[in-house]
């Protein structure tokens, strides 16, 4: 009796030995290449860019909302009729929940592979430069590697995502098992989809919310006031994102090295206040405002950058929710950039030094 219990008791320790060893085991071959399994969106964008039959001269980086506000085809056509010839070849390589730590991330990969714009125009935004902002959780299982972590560690406490860090750790297979089974057999196993919120504090548009943002301004006064209704109630979430903002940490690390890069190797940026609702804006409080408005001017005068303020310059019927335009919204976005500030920095910057080389 005694024996069999002790035997049974090895082979339970055995069990969970083999069950430790492969989680990790699996955490550290995920380590060793983020971009093949982890983070395939990033892939998909170098892949893009290294098959094209002629490098870019401007990349633009950001999130989901550069995703719907950089209508890059438009963009393209108004650039080609003004310049001719010396028009830039432009790229738009926004991708969902991205931050500087992950567009730095991307931006090391595409640079490796040879490819060097002229310029880069990055999103930037107050939640986007503060110790933990909203889309840290996300880079957890995007890019996050055992080495990371003590530089990451102070992020993803002050948002409270420490549990996504140790399961990431101590259960890969189970935390990247959508990752994983999209690898092995190409396609994204919709019974395993993970809960909305882990990759993007916003989750994707739904079929309601495309239809909702194809809609005209003329649109009726009830679909007005459900937009409406709509963008407030995400006030809550917004103030969750920027409370106790503090302009450190990851982010600001991955920003500075970025743009220290640019200021080195002759690369023009443009960091641009990303469009958002009257709502949004109204979350960043004068103390938020000052400091990240300072912070830009630092940036400035440090790096030789340039900051463009649009977070409130745009009318909420051209957001289908507190922080995304519209396709409209996104065409007048584009306009305004493009007449105000793109021609102006093509012009007197890399086109210029086209000329000269």
């Amino acid at each position: 009796m005694h024996q069999r219990q002790r035997r049974s008791k090895r082979l339970l320790l055995t069990v969970l030995i083999l069950i430790a060893a492969a989680q990790l085991g699996v955490g550290l071959l995920l380590d060793l290449d983020p971009l093949k399994v982890r983070f395939r969106p990033a892939e998909s964008i170098i892949a893009n860019l290294c098959e094209a039959s002629r490098h870019p001269d401007i990349l633009f980086l950001g999130s989901s909302r550069f995703g719907d506000g950089i209508k890059i085809g438009e963009l393209q056509k108004a650039m080609n009729e003004t310049f001719g010839k010396e028009a830039p070849l432009m790229v738009n390589c926004a991708f969902p929940a991205a931050d500087p730590y992950s567009m730095d991330f991307l931006l090391r990969h595409i640079l490796r592979r040879g490819i060097t714009p002229a310029m880069v125009v990055m999103e930037i935004s107050p939640e986007t430069v503060m110790l933990g902002g909203p889309y840290q959780g996300g880079q957890v299982t995007r890019i996050l590697t055992l080495k990371d972590m003590p530089e990451a560690a102070a992020d993803l406490i002050a948002f409270g995502k420490l549990t996504e860090l140790m399961d990431s750790r101590l259960i890969p297979i189970y935390t990247f098992r959508m990752e994983l089974l999209t690898y092995l057999f190409g396609d994204s196993p919709p019974y395993l989809a993970p809960p909305a919120g882990i990759l993007s504090p916003v989750p994707a548009p739904t079929a309601a919310k495309a239809q909702a943002a194809a809609l005209p301004r003329n649109v009726s006064r009830v679909e007005k006031e459900n937009r409406l209704r709509l963008i407030q109630s995400a006030r809550p979430n917004v103030q969750s994102w920027l409370r106790g903002f503090r302009i450190k940490g990851l982010n600001v690390r991955h920003l500075e090295s970025m743009l220290a890069y640019f200021q080195t190797h002759g690369i023009a940026a443009i960091l641009v206040g990303v469009p958002v609702t009257k709502m949004h804006f109204e979350c960043y409080s004068q103390e938020i405002n000052l400091k990240f408005l300072d912070y830009m001017n630092t940036l400035a005068r440090t790096y030789g950058c340039r900051f463009v303020d649009y977070r409130d310059r745009f009318a909420d019927d051209l957001f289908y929710d507190h922080h995304h335009l519209t396709p409209e919204g996104g065409s007048e976005f584009c306009q305004v950039f493009q007449e105000e500030v793109l021609c102006q920095a093509w012009r007197k910057g890399p086109m210029t030094s086209r000329r000269t080389e």
